[in-house]
């Protein structure tokens, strides 16, 4: 478990022995409270579980292609806007939960597997306040009908545009 100072993490191709970094580890990051920003190279093809759960800081993911699985690694982080690249095939279930912060999400065209609740609770918004402000807006370039799963992905109280 990570528990460094550094802010901006990029993760390498290889590691310090010369292997190639397929995945990160379960927990590997989980509670961080110093990490600010991630970005994944192409190498990279799993985040385990919980790998960066309760990185009260993290507000910024960049992925690159190459990841096919994100496990139940983001949930409770302050991620606002969310690139899914077309590699990735498997979100799992609550992958993303409770990132109230999140407010644009791009779900690439590779997407075929996505647990029910990825999304719950982000971002959370009472639907009925009319003035409520808090809107998730999903890019959807995969196959699947978001519309139709919106209730078992998304929170039921969460505003959505679909574009």
């Amino acid at each position: 478990n990570y528990d460094g100072s550094v802010t901006d993490i990029i993760f390498p191709n290889k590691d310090t022995d010369g292997n190639i970094v397929t995945e990160i580890g379960t927990g590997a990051f989980n509670m961080n409270t110093n990490i600010t920003s991630i970005v994944t190279l192409n190498t990279l093809t799993l985040i385990n579980n919980a790998a960066f759960s309760k990185c009260s800081s993290l507000k910024k993911a960049t992925f690159s292609n190459g990841l096919q699985t994100i496990s139940t690694s983001f949930t409770e982080t302050q991620l606002e806007e969310l690139v899914i690249p077309d590699s990735v095939e498997t979100i799992y279930i609550a992958a993303f939960a409770n990132v109230t912060t999140l407010k644009t999400l791009y779900l690439g065209s590779g997407v075929t597997t996505l647990g029910m609740f990825a999304f719950q609770y982000s971002p959370t918004a009472d639907t009925n306040d009319e003035n409520s402000n808090i809107v998730l807006t999903v890019y959807n370039k995969s196959t699947l009908d978001l519309e139709q799963m919106k209730n078992n992905v998304f929170n039921n109280r969460t505003k959505i545009i679909f574009k």
